[in-house]
């Protein structure tokens, strides 16, 4: 028996929908996790941290589960669409009058979402969105697009010079190649989730807060840098490597950064897609034989328009 779990995507197996709405519960919570923790310069439950509030990241993330789900849906049809998802979530965020605070995490996350009915662990679940993110063509662009012009970041406001995103006509593949040469997250996203999946070993290692600190002191934070330039960025990893060192405290490191209005937001970002890999793991370890859903075994490069 099957039925339509969205209206407007197709009918597959009930258990799918299960599936799919546990992977999206864990992308969802991978940011609550993320905020809940108090690290230096950014939002948590704590404190809201200039135009980035607690409340904002909660809503974005809660918000978002449907959308997560729908994203998971669409890969197990092999239909096109990976980030129509992100507009849809972004739009209705929007529509309740709070502000969409988890883009960069979000695109990172949804070609997992979407190659999740493929894989039963962290490694095959990034090789496969890996392989996905390469294979975007023009249609998949128009969605992103969409969905960035609702909360549009500054790392695509220009591609190069005289070339603005707005007025882009090309591959996904290709914006995404040419955006990640100035954007620490979409350089993640079409590099194999590199820096991903070096924090989901350090997230096991030392804990969310450590992971954090190492990642900040291992390489200057996308956002940082954006905003406020590479001498800046590099003197915030510095701060990020004595504070491992004991030569400042956290606390010193926190009050630097609020103090001057620095938020290593990139850096967060890459810790929730990295909690998101971590639960994912955890929930296959939990349930080792799932059979719930149909497994295509095929790669989502060679989808359909159905």
């Amino acid at each position: 028996m099957k039925r339509s779990y969205y209206s407007g995507t197709g009918t597959y197996p009930p258990e799918l929908g299960e599936y799919c709405d546990s992977v999206a519960s864990l992308a969802s919570t991978a940011t609550l996790i993320e905020t809940s923790e108090s690290k230096p310069g950014n939002a948590s439950r704590f404190r809201d941290i200039g135009s980035v509030t607690y409340l904002d990241l909660v809503a974005s993330a809660t918000l978002s589960t449907a959308y997560y789900a729908r994203a998971c849906v669409y890969g197990y049809l092999g239909r096109k669409g990976v980030y129509k998802p992100m507009y849809e979530s972004i739009q209705e965020v929007t529509k309740l009058g709070y502000s969409y605070s988890i883009l960069g995490t979000a695109i990172l996350l949804y070609p997992l979402l979407y190659e999740s009915p493929n894989a039963s662990s962290s490694d095959e679940l990034v090789k496969r969105a890996s392989q996905l993110v390469r294979a975007l063509d023009e249609e998949e662009a128009d969605w992103f697009l969409k969905a960035i012009s609702l909360a549009p970041p500054s790392y695509l406001g220009t591609l190069e010079v005289g070339k603005d995103y707005r007025s882009y006509k090309g591959s996904l593949s290709e914006l995404l190649l040419d955006s990640s040469n100035h954007d620490e997250i979409v350089s993640d996203l079409v590099g194999g989730y590199r820096l991903t999946l070096r924090a989901l070993g350090l997230l096991r290692e030392v804990g969310l807060v450590g992971a954090f600190l190492q990642l900040l002191c291992e390489r200057p934070d996308g956002l940082i840098m954006r905003k406020h330039g590479s001498r800046t960025a590099l003197l915030v990893s510095e701060m990020a490597c004595s504070a491992l060192k004991g030569e400042v405290t956290v606390e010193e490191l926190d009050s630097y950064l609020i103090s001057n209005g620095l938020n290593p937001g990139s850096t967060a970002d890459i810790i929730a897609a990295a909690s998101f890999l971590d639960l994912y793991d955890r929930w296959w370890s939990l349930h080792p034989d799932y059979k719930g859903y149909l497994r295509k075994g095929c790669s989502r490069v060679s989808r359909s328009d159905n």
